[in-house]
């Protein structure tokens, strides 16, 4: 800011230097250099005025834009340092911290149409934790990088609305809750500001629906694939009836294979087993849909024939999700078969029930299935 002047004789106390380009400096000098309080007045109309120390603004000062703009605080090696206050032509005004010219710290800026920020700053970007509020009423409090809402916050709306959960780069990103005026309510994950992914969608009645979002819109619930599986069993009981054989091998290109040995004598047995192992790869199925792909299930499937009891046990193993069956004892008699099969499900936040009676009575096939889905703490 300040400028040498190796031609001048020795200047120290009160005196006016003016250069050869029409800059002009007044005020107090001390060993030939400006130290003191002092008055610079740049060619371009650029004024300041305030401490000096070693030729360069050193403590409390005030700069005067030709153009209108101002700052008036503290100064460090001709650079903003410290507490100041600084305002534009246009009304823009900041006051706050600073760290080699550029807001850094804890500082307010308020815009020319009225907007307000309010919070931590790096390097002139809002960065850190801090609350912008809009000209509209909108007001989101929380987390900033480089100027965008990214981390943790909460985003309301005049009319009501709230947002409280995750951002990325200014766009709902993560975890959040979404709140409507009415009391309908969603919460779940989100990508690049929609709906995406696991959630769970409440009505203002207290009715609520999980399921599955892709791009803001729901794919499905486990209710409805469920039922989905409930509608298809039908649909293909006929096929299951075609099988025959002592032994059942499911399709080879699926990822499940299952060897039964079913004495031909229990004929009623062999379509028991194969709409319970139908019910077992259509859940099945329905798991793998769920997870990340690439990842393979791990399965066990034991069925032990004791004489006319059926003893069968089912274990799944993936990577967030473990599924145990049990199957009840079965009596095997010479047309008839009972077969209870209980599904008991954990994935993330979701429990899954699903119970299955199959009853044969002279090769008439009756199912019983019913599904129950909840969350759990």
């Amino acid at each position: 800011m300040g400028q040498e002047c190796s031609t001048c004789n020795y200047r120290d106390g009160i005196g006016i230097q003016i250069w050869q380009d029409g800059a002009r400096y007044e005020g107090q000098w001390k060993e030939n250099k400006a130290n003191g309080k002092g008055k610079f007045l740049h060619v371009d109309g650029d004024i300041f005025e305030g401490e000096w120390e070693n030729n360069k603004a050193n403590g409390k000062g005030t700069y005067l834009h030709a153009n209108g703009a101002k700052y008036d605080g503290y100064w460090k090696n001709d650079l903003q340092e410290g507490y100041g206050i600084e305002t534009w032509a246009d009304g823009s005004r900041y006051e706050g911290y600073y760290k080699q010219a550029k807001k850094d710290g804890i500082g307010v800026y308020i815009w020319s149409d009225g907007s307000k920020y309010e919070g931590d700053w790096f390097e002139n970007r809002i960065t850190g934790k801090g609350i912008y509020t809009w000209l509209d009423k909108r007001r989101y409090e929380g987390e900033w990088l480089n100027n965008n809402m990214h981390g943790k916050g909460i985003y309301t709306w005049q009319d009501g609305r709230r947002y409280e959960g995750e951002y990325q780069y200014d766009k709902k990103h993560g975890f959040g809750t979404y709140y409507w005026v009415d009391g309908r309510q969603y919460k779940g994950f989100w990508q690049y500001g929609k709906q995406h992914g696991k959630g769970k969608y409440t009505l203002p009645n207290g009715e609520s629906k999980i399921g599955i979002w892709e791009d803001g819109k729901k794919k499905y619930g486990l209710k409805e694939k469920l039922n989905q599986i409930y509608n298809n069993l039908f649909v293909e009981l006929s096929d299951i009836k075609k099988q025959f054989g002592t032994f059942i091998l499911l399709n080879a290109p699926m990822l499940l294979q299952y060897i039964y040995i079913i004495p031909q004598m229990y004929y009623s047995a062999q379509i028991g087993f194969l709409i319970i192992l139908h019910v077992l790869t259509n859940i099945f199925f329905f798991i793998l849909s769920l997870t990340d792909p690439g990842i393979m299930p791990k399965i066990a499937v034991y069925i032990d024939l004791q004489g006319l009891h059926i003893v069968t046990h089912v274990i799944i193993v993936l990577k967030d999700l473990i599924i145990i069956v049990h199957g009840q004892d079965s009596v095997l008699g010479k047309e008839i078969i009972d077969s209870f099969i209980f599904f008991y499900c954990f994935y993330h936040f979701f429990q899954l029930q699903l119970y299955v009676q199959i009853q044969i009575c002279q090769q008439e096939i009756m199912l019983n299935i019913q599904l129950f889905v909840q969350q759990y703490q």
